[in-house]
């Protein structure tokens, strides 16, 4: 008791409001904390109190007490929040949310413009919390792809508002920084469908360095290159000869060379047509930046040598160049087991490809990794860590829902199982177009199921049969057995496109209802609660 009571006199409540300014982060990628925690560093160097947490471990109830909040936050699918932030949305949209009139904050949002719902979940909170009534106390940012300088002037103003200070310690968010580069060799390729309508392959990549460790979940992001086709066709179009030399980044090199290995060819966004709009003042241009759904259609399906022929540029290069941005990493799941290929990491990856506008175009980076590169090159790698995806150990059931590549990481749950003594209970449903050559690692998943690691495997090959059969046919076909793996604490994870993702997750309070006699409200609160308890781990792209 008097210990009690010792404690009661000097440590403060943990809801009493403190000078400490708190950033909560919503993350995907790994960009939202990167920023949240370079924003809290540069916060501290300039003599202030703060703290960066992840969203999905942050107590919502403490944000009524808190004084100053900033936030930053991603934006996945269409417009959704990233599973990390999924929890504290749910709870500030709520219709009892708390007033929050005590509170000041500020929001970074991050996107990318070349998506119809760029930013929406750091607009929808900003909205929100002023709804609520906390105080805007710097306008809301919205960072594309490459936002390092968007972010730095963002924490700079932030800072300089919580200072007063007019001069600050300067910001400069280097996004080099963000995530190592790891060297790697390209050790084997190979197609897994020989014969499909697509191509898929398996990539071996050898990666020497003791620190690259990795867990079965997590990403690696690759750079690739342009195409010296796409590159040569741009060349001509800029009536440009293809050993010109240009100034870039105060360093003089060959033009083909930087069009091929350092700048984005293969997408545009809304914020590149907008800087191009000002170098050529189009009027055609200037109308379609005007026009939300054209604009959104337009960047969907062109690429930069689409935009030098509908809206010709005649300038100096180095203009038109400057307008571009840097090439983007790529994102694949790792589909392998590290304990399993110590130095390597397996790929999965489908070649991108379409008929646009009369020509063929393929994916930056499939098309880079599986057609151009040979055995025996080099390239880096940044590892991604993807805590909201890690698979379950000891008694929880996994339920493992993918299309197409999205098997990667499961591949990579059983391959870490098989380094266990006992293995745990896993039901696999997956779908692809046909069972012949798209069943991809079939022999390794037969073999799982032989030793009784995988206890059940469902199989939707949409091509097989007349009428098309996807992966949420089977989820409904098997509702009774669904709903008693969930009763028996099962962890539903999900890998593949956002589209797929949305249909499963309406396909799953589907077999709710169905099999656990719910309304589609109580099917709806039902699919809040697993995902309120951790339950529900998501992959989509």
């Amino acid at each position: 008791m008097f210990g009690t009571a010792i404690r009661k006199i000097f440590i403060k409540p943990s809801n009493q409001p403190t000078d400490e300014i708190v950033i909560l982060y919503g993350s995907h990628s790994g960009n939202s904390e990167f920023i949240a925690k370079e924003a809290q560093k540069y916060l501290k160097k300039n003599g202030l109190s703060a703290t960066a947490c992840d969203m999905a471990k942050y107590a919502f109830g403490k944000l009524m007490h808190e004084k100053s909040v900033l936030i930053v936050v991603s934006t996945q699918g269409e417009g959704d929040p990233p599973d990390s932030a999924q929890k504290f949305c749910k709870n500030l949209f709520a219709e009892n949310a708390p007033s929050l009139t005590n509170l000041k904050f500020a929001v970074c949002a991050l996107g990318d413009s070349s998506y119809e719902h760029f930013c929406q979940t750091g607009k929808n909170i900003d909205r929100r919390l002023a709804e609520l009534g906390a105080v805007r106390f710097h306008r809301r940012v919205d960072c594309d792809a490459e936002f390092h300088q968007t972010a730095s002037t963002w924490v700079s103003e932030v800072l300089g508002k919580y200072s007063g200070k007019t001069q600050s310690v300067p910001v400069q968010i280097h996004t080099e920084s963000q995530h190592q580069l790891f060297p790697a060799t390209v050790k084997e390729k190979c197609r897994l469908n020989e014969g499909s309508q697509s191509e898929t392959y398996h990539i071996t990549l050898a990666v020497d360095d003791p620190e690259f460790l990795y867990q079965p979940g997590d990403t690696v992001g690759i750079f690739p290159e342009n195409q010296e086709e796409l590159t040569d066709q741009i060349l001509k179009q800029l009536n440009v000869a293809p050993e010109s030399t240009i100034r870039f980044e105060n360093k003089l090199v060959p033009l083909r060379k930087l069009l091929t290995t350092q700048l984005e060819l293969t997408s545009i966004s809304k914020k590149l047509l907008e800087n191009y709009q000002e170098l050529i003042q189009n009027p055609e241009l200037k109308t379609l930046l005007t026009d939300e759904k054209s604009l959104h259609d337009y960047v969907r399906h062109r690429d930069v040598l689409d935009l030098l022929v509908e809206f010709p540029f005649s300038g100096n290069p180095e203009d038109f160049i400057a307008v571009l941005r840097k090439i983007q990493p790529r994102y694949y799941s790792i589909a392998s087991s590290q304990r399993k290929h110590p130095g390597e990491v397996h790929l999965i990856v489908k070649l991108v490809q379409s008929e646009q506008n009369g020509r063929t175009r393929l994916g930056a980076c499939s098309s880079y990794l599986s057609h151009w590169i040979e055995a025996g090159r080099k390239i880096n790698v940044q590892l991604v860590s993807n805590e909201s995806f890690r698979m379950q150990t000891g008694a929880f059931p996994m339920i493992l829902i993918a299309a197409g590549t999205g098997i990667a990481p499961f591949r990579a749950f059983m391959e870490e199982q098989e380094q266990e003594s006992s293995p745990g209970e896993n039901w696999l449903i997956f779908g692809e177009k046909c069972r012949d050559f798209d069943f991809f690692y079939r022999h390794e998943w037969d073999g799982w199921q032989k030793e009784n690691r995988l206890n059940r495997l469902d199989l939707a090959f949409s091509r097989d049969q007349a009428e098309k059969i996807y992966v949420q046919h089977k989820i409904e076909e098997q509702a009774d057995e669904f709903y008693q793996w969930l009763n028996r604490g099962a962890h539903v994870y999900v890998c593949g496109s956002v589209s797929m993702g949305n249909e499963v997750r309406q396909a799953i309070c589907r077999a709710m209802q169905k099999a656990g006699k719910m309304t589609e409200e109580e099917s709806l609160e039902y699919w809040g609660k697993l995902i309120d308890s951790n339950r529900v781990h998501q992959d989509l792209y």
